[in-house]
């Protein structure tokens, strides 16, 4: 292995690496094609994909000698040894926390839908923005206080989407949860509710369109002295709103939540006084913003107390398995749809899921009322592009630095970078992760020149 120090930390240099999945070598996956339009015959198989990781004998094959110091050529060798030898070499991993469940599934996923995305999503955590693509450590703390190790790349390309990129779309949601959860424990869960927004739709109906026909609507409602004599009848002090958007037989179905953060909590007789006039004025509002074609019936507006667990989940913020999201009744998920889209398994999704990423590009996930985020003590809102940029700028240790030869050479191995995540943070020291990460990224002989 070529290697020298860069800060500190390893710098590893490959020209190709091999994989080993319970002693068993991965053929490579390489090649733009295969890079940008990768399919899986499931989503679980390419999960399995992205966990190759295996420091504990799953090395790579050993070179063969070289001669006068050339390029080592690879061989293929037979494995003779009984089951229990390779049960010993190759022990069953350990459990997998859910935190990287969520991670291989959301990069296995971006995988799969590179083909069907704009240009820079389809270089998200693939194309280098740097000389050398570094493998960074820190210790995060989960919500219940036990810390753990995260690692993370730096010096690639993010491109901060959070409709179109499975893996960022995971980071943002998971620091906007973090920041409602917040917001609502500072002001007090039982003086938040839940307002539910929806508006007819049918098949046919153009996802942008009637997405920004929504949004319009719920500016009509929250506009004007109608709203703020509402406001003030029933205690209603500031209000944090989100889009959500499902597919089903009678086409997209965009509907708008709002947390109402209130004095006091409402009545029984206020909160039937308050969905009477919400349900007339939500129909006058989406007439007049759409037209007499969406206006919803009474099923349209819904009032509830807040639940933590509901909440998140109606703002897409519960982090769930991605897999296991589920759309309600016989509707579908975008992560469903992208689901079928990167497996392949529905030739018509991989269309419904780039008119999903059309209809919904720019739209702002979270929108939160003037003056909340002061009243509950939140900083300035950062944007999608900011939250995703803003780990490289957290303090962490460098535990290997892989050159732009051995990076732009193993990058489109399927599991790859998510395994070498998991190496950095499955070992101990430094040494260790870099131990691990040179069993995935295997130099044969290449110099830091001649990968240039």
């Amino acid at each position: 292995m070529t290697e020298r120090q860069t800060d500190g930390a390893p710098w590893l240099d490959a020209e190709a690496c091999e994989l080993t999945i319970r002693g068993t070598p991965l053929g490579a996956t390489t090649g733009s094609s295969q890079a940008l339009a990768p399919r899986f015959s499931s989503l679980s198989q390419a999960v399995e994909l992205a966990g190759l990781v295996c420091p504990q004998g799953c090395g790579p094959a050993q070179p063969a000698a070289s001669p006068a110091g050339g390029p080592v050529a690879s061989t293929k060798t037979v494995d003779t040894t009984s089951w229990k030898d390779h049960e010993f070499r190759n022990p069953s991993p350990p459990a997998v926390s859910e935190r990287k469940k969520r991670r291989r599934i959301a990069y296995a996923l971006r995988d799969g839908l590179r083909s069907l995305g704009t240009k820079r999503v389809a270089a998200c955590g693939r194309t280098r923005i740097a000389l050398e693509v570094e493998v960074m450590r820190r210790t995060a703390k989960r919500e219940s206080g036990e810390t753990y190790r995260h690692a993370y790349f730096r010096g690639l390309l993010r491109c901060g989407s959070v409709w179109e990129c499975p893996v960022c779309a995971l980071q943002i949601r998971a620091e906007r949860a973090d920041e409602l959860r917040r917001a609502v424990h500072a002001w007090g869960a039982d003086n938040v509710a839940m307002l539910s927004l929806t508006v007819r739709h049918a098949l046919g109906h153009d996802l942008r369109a009637t997405r920004r026909g929504l949004s319009e609507a719920f500016q009509r409602l929250i506009r004007g002295k109608p709203w703020k004599r509402f406001s003030e009848k029933f205690g209603i002090a500031h209000h944090v709103r989100a889009i959500e958007v499902t597919h089903g037989a009678h086409g997209w179905h965009p509907h708008l939540h709002a947390l109402l953060f209130l004095e006091t909590p409402l009545s029984a007789q206020e909160h039937d006084a308050a969905i009477h006039w919400l349900r007339e004025r939500w129909r006058n509002c989406v007439e007049r913003a759409i037209g007499p074609n969406f206006t919803p019936n009474d099923r349209g507006v819904d009032l509830r107390e807040s639940k933590r667990a509901d909440y998140l989940a109606k703002f897409s913020l519960e982090l769930v398995d991605p897999g296991t999201k589920r759309g309600r009744g016989k509707n579908r998920t975008p992560l469903q749809i992208a689901t079928s889209a990167a497996t392949g398994h529905r030739a018509e999704d991989a269309a419904l899921w780039v008119a999903y990423c059309d209809g919904m590009r720019g739209a702002k996930m979270l929108t939160w009322s003037r003056g909340l985020r002061a009243a509950v003590a939140l900083a300035d809102e950062a944007s999608d592009e900011q939250i995703v940029e803003g780990e490289e700028q957290q303090e962490a240790e460098v535990v290997a630095v892989i050159s732009r030869g051995a990076w732009d050479g193993n990058r489109d191995r399927r599991g790859l970078p998510c395994a070498i995540l998991e190496a950095a943070e499955r070992a101990g020291t430094q040494s260790d992760a870099h131990e691990a990460i040179g069993a995935l990224v295997w130099s044969r002989g290449r110099t830091w020149e001649s990968s240039a």
